[in-house]
């Protein structure tokens, strides 16, 4: 599949409304750091899928393959600790504030993530067999 950048964009919120909240929901005993997580996940990940978009322009081929879209979940996780964990100044209270959040946002992120992943590489293509054809584009 060769996604547009729309496309990207309604693959993300609906996988954000069908997986993201659904996986966040054992995770409020935590709190609402898990809602906090996920909604700035969606934001910067919308952002991301710009700059995804225009690398995957410069590719020769200019598809996204497998290990690109494992790549962007590295990146991804990686600002996302990087600010909501305290790595830089400004955000750094979250992590004092509950320490238990060094824990919690790791997993609570990486199982959204994941299943999101395999949603994509599986179900999304037996569901909406035009999804793949469509650039990514759910409706």
């Amino acid at each position: 599949m060769t996604p547009t950048l729309i496309g990207r964009w309604q693959t993300r919120v609906f996988l954000w409304l069908l997986v993201g909240l659904p996986v966040s929901v054992p995770f409020l005993v935590f709190g609402p750091l898990p809602l906090v997580v996920l909604g700035y996940a969606l934001v910067l990940g919308l952002g991301l899928d710009v700059w995804y978009d225009k690398q995957q322009k410069a590719r020769w081929d200019h598809d996204w393959p497998v290990h690109k879209q494992l790549q962007a979940g590295l990146i991804e996780f990686g600002l996302l600790v990087f600010t909501l964990l305290g790595c830089c100044g400004c955000t750094g209270v979250l992590l004092a504030a509950a320490p238990v959040a060094a824990v919690v946002v790791p997993i609570h992120w990486w199982s959204v993530w994941w299943l999101s992943f395999w949603m994509t590489q599986g179900p999304m293509r037996v569901l909406f067999p035009r999804w793949r054809f469509r650039g990514g584009r759910v409706w």
